[in-house]
């Protein structure tokens, strides 16, 4: 009975670990979700056979698609374009978008890669910093990306990350998605590993599609996301704990 008693007592704080590890975790999908709006960006109506001067140029051209008009603007520099925000909205529900983000394009093997710069970048009103490059698939809808980045997440974590997924950008449907990808992550000085897979959001608006997961594991937790199309995303944890975290998504 005394045994028992303990399980009984200690499963709020499992439950209460784990909420938090979910917070954690989402946290860390969303930091890679800014910067996977630039990648869309960067891509967007391309080819692969686009030579890196004339990427910089379709970028640009293509820049009101996807942010606020009127609320940008960019320097080109042979490759390189450079935009300058002030409060802008974009893909995926961004909002208060302000600071400077660079893209440079560069040959990469049959087809073209790029390099995204963006320090100190505001996004809802919390800072983000990234740096990826990206090698572009000779379909040209398919980057392998390499990534490293922070952010202050929504739910106020501490986000930092560095590792690789493989992107999918289908334009004429705006829908991106992660068939699978893992970065390292430290969450407010703690280390963990996030491992996404069959992660697709579409549109300006809507929640990631139902059937992706976020794995979230580290020393002190570990946690598995299920997403099912709507703002509340199911957890469970290692530890017997269970609940739903909320997306700051608009169901569809």
């Amino acid at each position: 009975t005394g045994g028992r008693r303990g399980l009984l007592l200690s499963m709020p704080g499992c439950t209460a670990a784990g909420a938090i590890a979910a917070e954690q975790a989402a946290d860390s999908m969303d930091s890679v979700e800014y910067e996977i709006a630039w990648i869309a960006h960067s891509i967007d109506g391309m080819t692969a056979s686009t030579t890196p001067e004339d990427a910089a140029n379709a970028s640009a051209a293509n820049a009101a698609a996807f942010w606020t008009d009127g609320c940008f603007s960019y320097a080109i520099d042979g490759a390189s374009v450079t935009y300058t925000l002030d409060d802008c909205a974009g893909p995926f529900e961004l909002a208060g978008v302000s600071g400077m983000v660079t893209i440079t394009y560069r040959e990469s093997g049959a087809s073209y890669g790029f390099d995204i710069v963006a320090t100190d970048l505001m996004i809802h009103a919390t800072t983000v910093s990234f740096m990826v490059s990206g090698d572009v698939s000779t379909d040209g809808r398919n980057v392998n990306v390499t990534t490293s980045g922070s952010a202050i997440g929504r739910r106020n974590h501490m986000i930092s990350h560095t590792g690789a997924y493989s992107l999918q950008w289908n334009g004429s449907s705006q829908c991106a998605g992660i068939d699978s990808g893992t970065w390292d992550t430290t969450v407010n000085g703690d280390t963990f590993t996030t491992t996404v897979t069959n992660w697709r959001r579409c549109g300006t608006t809507g929640c990631p599609a139902a059937g992706g997961t976020i794995s979230f594991s580290g020393p002190a937790a570990f946690v598995t996301l299920t997403y099912d199309g709507t703002r509340q995303v199911a957890w469970t944890s290692g530890a017997g704990g269970s609940g739903t975290v909320t997306l700051f998504c608009t169901e569809g």
